[in-house]
C-alpha cells in the first residue's frame, strides 16, 4: 500500500483548488449550525472588545512562537519586528478604553494586516534560508 504525502511541488492552482473545494465543504457543513446562532453572533458585534480580548489568548502565543522560532532559523530581526509592532497594536486596541470604539476597529484592521504580513515575510525568509541552513549554499 502506497501512502501520498503532501509535495512542496505541487502547482498553486491545484492547492487553490483543494483550498476552494474545502470551504466549500466547511460553508456546506456549517451553515446548518450557524444559522440558528444568529441571534447570539448578535451578541458578539455588541461586545467587540470582549470578542478581541479573547482571539488575543491564541493570538498572542501562536504569534510570537512562529516568528522567534523563524527569527532564529533566518536571522532576519525585521521580520520578528513588525510581527512584534503588529501584536503591540492589537493588544493596545482592546484595552485603551480612553480611545473611540472606531479607534480600536482601526487599531486592529491595522494590526491584524501587519501580522499578517509579518507572517508571510517570516514563512519568505524561512524558505530563502533553508538551502543555506541545509549547506546548500
Amino acid at each position: 500500500m502506497t501512502m501520498t504525502h503532501s509535495h512542496p511541488d505541487r502547482p498553486a492552482g491545484d492547492r487553490a483548488a483543494i483550498l476552494l473545494a474545502g470551504l466549500c465543504a466547511v460553508h456546506c457543513l456549517l451553515l446548518p449550525l450557524v444559522v440558528p446562532m444568529l441571534p447570539w453572533l448578535a451578541l458578539l458585534t455588541e461586545n467587540d472588545t470582549t470578542v478581541h480580548r479573547w482571539l488575543l489568548l491564541a493570538i498572542v502565543p501562536v504569534s510570537v512562537f512562529a516568528l522567534a522560532r523563524g527569527c532564529a532559523r533566518h536571522r532576519r530581526l525585521s521580520v520578528f519586528s513588525i510581527g512584534v509592532c503588529a501584536v503591540a497594536l492589537l493588544l493596545v486596541a482592546p484595552f485603551a478604553e480612553f480611545l473611540p470604539p472606531r479607534w480600536e476597529q482601526g487599531l486592529t484592521l491595522i494590526g491584524s494586516a501587519a501580522l499578517s504580513i509579518s507572517h508571510l515575510l517570516n514563512l519568505q525568509a524561512i524558505r530563502r534560508a533553508q538551502p543555506r541552513l541545509l549547506g546548500l549554499t
